[in-house]
């Protein structure tokens, strides 16, 4: 369908994606703003947690001598 070809980025007009992205960004912020949260922070806090679970993942497969070019998501998804 129509609606569906929209969203699908194979099909879709890119540009229209990152203006709907944009406009789910923009209620996040404007959410914790509501709750007196402070975007920026909670946005970094996710980055250094993403940072840090990753990096337990090449620890992990370097320990069994692998690379990650080695390893496949099921078998990060587990390390995760």
């Amino acid at each position: 369908s129509k609606e569906a070809d929209k969203y699908d980025v194979n099909k879709a007009n890119i540009r229209e994606i990152e203006k709907e992205l944009g406009d789910c960004l923009f209620a996040l912020v404007n959410v914790a703003r509501k709750l007196n949260l402070d975007a920026e922070t909670a946005a970094l806090t996710c980055v250094h947690k993403f940072k840090s679970r990753f990096g337990y993942i090449e620890e992990h497969l370097a320990a069994a001598g692998k690379r990650l070019e080695d390893s496949d998501i099921t078998e990060m998804d587990a390390l995760w």
